[in-house]
């Protein structure tokens, strides 16, 4: 059983920031080959006791030949037990923060699309090691971005 000392963080809230979809003119729902760009950016509390995770995707942008644009930003809350070292919480978002939003962002993708009345798009998995988080702010209040 897992008590609340084991607990390192919690995961807070999230929320999307934006959502934008633009279905192209002739679509084409042959095979094609998902394009686009996924960003995250991270921003702590002075305290080191929160931090926020803030990622974006833009998948086929306007001059690709995608069947449609999409792009969507999503927030993610986090609080820890007790302040971390801002190496630590880099790390914990890395993986942790990254892997716990991604499904939320999967899910609405999946869910535009199919209200869109195209294929449903479920997109593959996303390994966080693969982001180079470039962006941190260190902020203060509620929404630190």
């Amino acid at each position: 059983m897992i008590t609340n000392e084991q607990i390192l963080y919690r995961f807070d809230d999230y929320r999307f920031e934006s959502i934008s979809f633009q279905l192209k003119e002739k679509p084409i729902f042959d095979e094609f080959t998902i394009e686009g760009n996924i960003d995250a950016k991270i921003g702590y509390q002075k305290d080191l006791k929160s931090c926020q995770v803030k990622m974006s995707i833009d998948l086929f942008p306007e001059e690709s030949d995608g069947p449609f644009s999409l792009k969507a930003t999503i927030v993610g809350k986090f609080s820890f037990k007790e302040s971390l070292t801002e190496q630590q919480i880099q790390n914990f978002i890395k993986f942790n923060g990254i892997g716990t939003l991604t499904p939320y962002l999967r899910s609405a993708i999946t869910d535009i699309t199919k209200v869109a009345n195209v294929a449903p798009m479920i997109l593959p998995y996303i390994n966080p090691s693969q982001f180079e988080l470039s962006e941190f702010q260190i902020g203060e209040g509620d929404n630190i971005f």
